[in-house]
């Protein structure tokens, strides 16, 4: 062997100990311990992103991954994110075109509690419009409030002054072939204002289902406790079907990808 190579079969191999499986309802699971590590994370993926909203329910993807972090079966109105911080830990969500993501990192110790309380989080939720309106604000405040340039949008005059066969088409359709996303900022800056419990559940109840869900187990933690967990607050939840967010395939072409203007 050459001076300053490795010996690859010395090398242990990262993903060896990481275990898969797939619940009967068509959730699933990825286990991935580290003895050696202080903390644990998890982290639940959902096939439901800005991608699965409409002109008209644009904005609720992200309305929802808010709303779920706050429950009212939690006393003094605090919510997953402040019990997460209490115990050490962070959190957090995010949504993407694709997906909405669910995360939270805590000590080694809490690993359990953590598991537990994300199941509790994500599924069997009802939705209240109190609640709703106690987190449009925050809401608000992290997209930004619509001003009288969305209104304009939204009322197609800019469609007239600027036809759809003068706009430039942005990077992702020149040069992969891809439909933008529906839900424009202005539209999901206006919808906000007026996005309801019912639209909230019914936007769950067509994407948040066992098939679009994945669950994420990393760090340090008790392997058979921790499938233990994930089958009585996860995998027990009955099997139904729903939509999903598809990727579509990019366009394939030979020559290089070069856009200049």
């Amino acid at each position: 062997m050459p001076d300053g190579l490795a010996d690859l079969t010395s090398i242990e191999d990262p993903y060896l100990d990481i275990e898969q499986a797939v619940a009967p309802s068509g959730i699933r699971f990825v286990y991935a311990p580290a003895p050696s590590a202080k903390t644990f994370s998890i982290k639940i993926r959902v096939r439901a992103g800005t991608l699965a909203e409409t002109d008209e329910s644009a904005g609720v993807a992200h309305f929802l991954e808010h709303y779920l972090f706050t429950d009212s079966r939690l006393n003094n109105k605090s919510s997953y994110l402040e019990l997460i911080k209490e115990q050490g830990g962070a959190g957090n969500g995010a949504t993407s075109s694709l997906e909405t993501i669910y995360y939270a990192k805590v000590p080694s110790a809490k690993a359990e509690w953590i598991g537990k309380m994300f199941g509790k989080m994500l599924l069997n939720r009802t939705f209240e419009q109190e609640r709703v309106e106690q987190i449009r604000k925050p809401v608000l405040l992290e997209i930004g409030q619509p001003g009288i340039t969305d209104y304009l949008q939204q009322t197609g005059i800019f469609k007239i002054v600027f036809p759809d066969f003068l706009a430039i088409p942005d990077f992702w359709q020149s040069e992969f072939g891809l439909e933008p996303n529906k839900s424009s900022g202005f539209d999901t800056e206006i919808n906000t204002l007026t996005i309801n419990a019912q639209d909230l559940k019914k936007f769950y109840a067509e994407y948040y289902h066992p098939g679009n869900i994945t669950v994420y187990f990393a760090g340090k933690f008790d392997l058979t406790a921790m499938k233990a967990i994930a089958h009585k607050w996860f995998a027990s939840t009955p099997a139904r079907t729903g939509k999903s967010v598809e990727q579509k395939a990019t366009a394939f072409r030979k020559a290089p990808y070069i856009r200049t203007s």
